[in-house]
């Protein structure tokens, strides 16, 4: 019966009927699909930044879908798609864009900087922290805020642009030492210079190697070792200046802490960039001295007031100029830099070459300095980085000795002020004259007294960063750092020092400073609606080895060839000697950075450092530090002031150390004797030099900071004024001893010092 049904022919109509009504509602989805896609068609065109900058690697997305493309290394793209599309511009730094279609076949797009993630990133021990964010007294000095032109050295560059820290030159030579003293000197005998850290590796900045050589009569400072860092690869720098920013770094932190920090590539085409700056110097002011007509008329007046007959024949003096003129010039100074840097959304990479070269007013004096960096950060997933920092300089010093004594130990600058100006500057043969009456020599003599120093630094970091979970990230941080020094000095045996001692004085002096770092940090940071958190955990160890040599020779028949060939002197009054040193550190910290509303804010940390400088009973130490502060511009009662763009109250208290006073300064050491007979053979013999101290322990400075950061009219005005106290405690002293005990002294944690004062 059904198959019978379903032949009938109203039924058939029915079946029809119904496919008919089906075929009219779906014509129109078939048809548009049909449509949509034969209207998909080729879209090209570049992604710029608000300069007209090329963007590679941007993110071209049809929106609503994962099909796409990124732009090439010209910031050009093309994409398949069809008029009813909206496209989704994107970059990391910059704002998203969405552009519809709308039958377009070229679209170019300029994305604007997403202000928000540009906000000033300030760089403090062991991490970051947004400039607003900030609990602690933190300088911050950024390239464009100093002054990159022919410098020498870093701290030139800083010199003015901070309050708080003074920074002096103790020598106009090329090269010369520079003192930096952050909030004033804290310490008598154990040093009162900051803590450097480039690029997470706190490094040893002591001179290499001291002194000038034997027969040198000089008080020269030793020439500055950050002269082999190239400013013009530095990104940042911070000084960080209260305990609470300084705490971390625990027993080194007292003098205050300088994080520089170089520079890295950028997401972008490769840029290659090469500058040059020179100048010029001259000596600012010249001693005004007698001309040799002036001085003879003098001598003679003096000798005829006591009866003596003129020592000069004034008609026979010839004036030729005065000694000082003979000895300084006009120097110059060239800086070239080439950088090239780049990278992809995923791996970037910075590289320079430097060259400075600096010509001292002063004959026979100037620096050279080549530098070469690589830096490049790897980005092989989301969850794991890893880079280096590497830099490899190598400067080249030539001195002139600049003695400040009398007669044969004065330097060039004293015996050109100090010589007889009528004596004649040059023998026949042009070589320098020199006096068989005056115990001084030519000041052009003294210039050919050679004093050159070689170094060459390499220093290095490497990272790996992995996220364990979004929130923690887990890094290791491993650091090298290794300095060789070497100053050869001779003295021509016709100089004065040289005709006195009957023949040419070599000496040579070399120096080695190495250390070797590895961290290991956890970072937590958790945001939950009004609360943010930041902690920080870690592990370091640091190890220092200094090592060096010096001797000296006389005897040397001829001039010829200097400290290049020791074995033509003689070793009658040879002088030898040699050293190996080192220390190393062993520290646990930890800090945790909290805000609520991003207007309440606590910094607290703690860092445990033991040192192999102290005493048995003081191996180990804690320093803590607490911060607080409150951004009152963003209370609801301030909202009418809007001017002011930030307005910050913070206060804060914390303890640091400092335990720089050289090594093994707490145990009894044995010192080269006198002379004694083993046997019938004579040898040298040795004693004890040094009683030993097991509760030595290092200075402690505690310091109290209160501070207000106000920013008006979005930032075109700012003040920071801080007023802090500064005790430190537990001196680092030697102490007199009675003759009895067989020593003079014994170091010891004696008396404290107070710094107090008020930074605008």
């Amino acid at each position: 019966m059904r198959n019978r049904l379903l032949q009938l022919p109203i039924l058939q109509a029915f079946k029809k009927s119904i496919l008919l009504i089906l075929l009219i509602a779906t014509a129109p989805v078939l048809l548009m699909a049909q449509q949509t896609t034969e209207a998909a068609y080729e879209i090209s065109g570049s992604v710029t930044d608000s300069n007209g900058e090329m963007l590679p690697g941007a993110n071209v997305l049809i929106k609503g879908t994962s099909e796409g493309t990124i732009t090439n290394a010209e910031g050009r793209y093309t994409i398949e798609a069809s008029a009813g599309d909206t496209l989704t511009f994107s970059y990391i730094g910059y704002l998203s864009e969405d552009i519809p279609v709308n039958s377009q076949t070229r679209i170019d797009v300029t994305l604007m900087e997403d202000i928000s993630q540009l906000e000033d990133v300030v760089v403090v021990g062991y991490g970051t922290v947004k400039k607003t964010d900030l609990t602690g007294a933190v300088s911050s000095v950024k390239p464009e805020d100093m002054f990159l032109g022919p410098t020498a050295n870093v701290e030139q560059a800083l010199n003015g642009k901070m309050a708080g820290v003074q920074i002096n030159q103790n020598s106009a030579e090329p090269g010369g030492s520079v003192n930096v003293r952050i909030r004033g000197a804290s310490s008598i005998n154990a040093s009162s210079n900051p803590l450097y850290v480039i690029d997470g590796l706190p490094i040893d900045n002591s001179p290499t190697i001291t002194g000038s050589g034997t027969g040198v009569s000089d008080n020269r400072n030793p020439p500055n070792p950050l002269n082999l860092i190239n400013p013009n690869d530095i990104e940042s720098i911070e000084v960080l200046k209260d305990a609470s920013a300084t705490a971390i770094y625990g027993s080194r932190g007292a003098n205050g802490v300088i994080i520089i920090t170089t520079k890295n590539g950028q997401q972008g085409k490769t840029k290659v960039t090469y500058d040059f700056a020179g100048s010029v110097q001259e000596v600012a002011r010249k001693v005004d001295v007698l001309g040799a007509t002036e001085f003879a008329t003098i001598v003679n007046d003096i000798r005829q007031e006591q009866g003596d007959d003129p020592l000069y024949d004034l008609d026979a003096v010839e004036d030729t100029g005065d000694w000082l003129d003979e000895v300084t010039r006009t120097g110059y100074i060239q800086n070239h830099n080439l950088s090239v840097s780049g990278g992809t959304e995923k791996n970037t990479f910075y590289s320079s070459l430097s060259y400075f070269d600096q010509q001292g007013t002063v004959i026979s004096s100037g620096l050279q300095r080549l530098t070469a960096r690589l830096n490049a950060r790897f980005r092989p997933s989301d969850k794991f980085t890893y880079g280096v920092n590497l830099t490899n300089s190598y400067t080249n010093n030539d001195n002139v000795p600049a003695g400040t004594g009398f007669n044969a130990s004065a330097g060039v600058i004293n015996s050109a002020l100090e010589l007889d100006p009528t004596l004649p500057k040059f023998n026949d043969d042009g070589t320098p004259f020199q006096s068989d009456v005056v115990d001084m020599d030519n000041p052009l003599k003294i210039a050919e007294v050679s004093i050159d120093e070689e170094t060459t630094r390499i220093l290095g970091t490497a990272f790996g960063e992995y996220a364990i979970i979004p929130d923690l990230l887990f890094k290791i941080n491993l650091g090298f750092d290794r300095v060789n020094s070497r100053k050869d000095t001779y003295i021509p045996s016709d100089t004065k020092v040289g005709i006195n001692n009957g023949s040419g004085i070599a000496t040579i002096i070399t120096g080695d400073q190495s250390s070797r770092l590895f961290e290991s940090t956890l970072t937590y940071n958790k945001s939950v609606d009004d609360h943010n958190l930041t902690a920080l955990g870690g592990f370091t160890w640091q190890n220092f080895i200094n090592r060096g040599f010096n001797g000296n020779l006389d005897g040397f028949t001829t001039d010829a060839v200097q400290t290049n060939n020791l074995g033509l002197g003689s070793t009658e009054n040879d002088n030898l000697n040699s050293y190996k040193n080192s220390n190393r550190l062993i520290s646990y910290l930890g800090r945790i950075n909290y805000n609520y509303q991003q207007k309440y804010y606590l910094t607290a940390s703690v860092r445990a450092d033991g040192s192999s400088r102290f005493g048995e009973n003081n191996k180990f130490a804690v320093f803590p530090s607490f911060a607080l502060s409150w951004r009152l511009s963003e209370e609801p009662f301030m909202s009418n002031l809007e001017f002011i763009s930030n307005l910050k109250l913070r206060t804060s208290w914390g303890k640091t150390g400092n335990q720089e006073i050289g090594n093994y300064a707490s145990l009894a050491t044995l010192g080269a004797g006198g002379l004694a007979l083993l046997g019938n053979q004579q040898v040298i013999g040795f004693n004890p030099i040094r009683i030993p101290n097991p509760d030595l322990k290092w200075e402690t400075t505690t310091q109290l900071d209160i501070g207000l950061d106000v920013e008006l009219f979005a930032g075109r005005i700012d003040l920071i004024a801080d007023y802090f106290i500064k005790n430190t405690d537990d001196l680092l002293l030697d102490l007199p001893l009675p003759k009895s005990s067989g020593y003079n002294s014994i170091l010891s944690n004696v008396g404290s010092v107070e710094n107090k004062g008020v930074e605008l």
